[in-house]
């Protein structure tokens, strides 16, 4: 599967590729045509971070086992209300709809796709939950999409962790939680996590002496939320022995 995922807002569009055998524990995500990915080996116990350097690649390479999230590009329909018949992206197709409620405001969740089941275009109006910030809107417009088919060379071991993949606890799989959370509304809910996400922000700021401008503040905050989560991920593992915490750098990505 390809996609496009679009902040219209923040003028982004980042092509996405999408290479998921869950049957078997194996996907490839990829980002801008290959200059980052993770591949998923469930089956083999392994996963994979390639990230792009000056002017090369580095790997990060950790454990995979049964409960390691394989992000998938659709949404679950099961409780989405079907609208019937609409027009999009220059053609007629099955509109599908959620509404979820963060206190007083309204999130809508749109979903189309063709009478065959091709996917179309996903579309949220209202609050933030990729960054935890505004109201906004982002959309996953579907390029190209074959179900049933699998190709095992995507999931192959990268050459560049072959032999200079770096050992981690677990990747951070920060486009993959994100991508996640985008697709899976949350349970309706009031804006107290928000709230406390805010404090927590505005602690750590004080603690480490920062001043955030105005202009960086949802994304440095958005950076600290998905690090928060990163480090309380992996301290609820029990396969390892030693702990993570936040420091100067969490409002930063890698």
């Amino acid at each position: 599967l390809e996609a496009d995922f679009i902040l219209p807002n923040a003028r982004v569009n980042e092509p996405i590729s999408v290479h998921y055998d869950g049957e078997n524990g194996r996907l490839k995500l990829d980002f801008y045509h290959g200059l980052d990915y993770n591949v998923y080996r469930v089956d083999q116990g392994k996963a994979y971070e390639v990230y792009a350097k000056w002017d090369s690649h580095g790997c990060f390479q950790s454990s995979a086992d049964s409960s390691t999230e394989l992000t998938q590009m659709l949404p679950d329909l099961s409780t989405w209300t079907d609208l019937g018949q609409s027009f999009r992206q220059g053609e007629y197709v099955r509109h599908f709809q959620l509404v979820k409620t963060n206190g007083a405001k309204v999130n809508t969740y749109d979903f189309y796709l063709t009478e065959e089941g091709r996917p179309v275009e996903f579309h949220m109006l209202g609050y933030d939950t990729v960054f935890d910030s505004h109201y906004d809107e982002y959309i996953l417009q579907y390029r190209w999409w074959r179900p049933q088919w699998v190709d095992d060379r995507e999931f192959d071991v990268p050459s560049v962790c072959s032999n200079n993949g770096v050992e981690v606890p677990v990747l951070a799989d920060r486009m993959g939680a994100l991508l996640r959370r985008a697709l899976t509304p949350s349970a309706d809910h009031t804006d107290v996590a928000k709230i406390e996400q805010e404090v927590l922000f505005h602690q750590y700021s004080l603690e480490n002496d920062k001043m955030v401008a105005p202009t960086e503040y949802h994304r440095r905050l958005a950076n600290f939320v998905a690090n928060r989560e990163f480090v309380e991920r992996h301290n609820r593992r029990t396969d390892v022995s030693h702990k993570l915490a936040l420091n100067k750098f969490a409002d930063m990505s890698h």
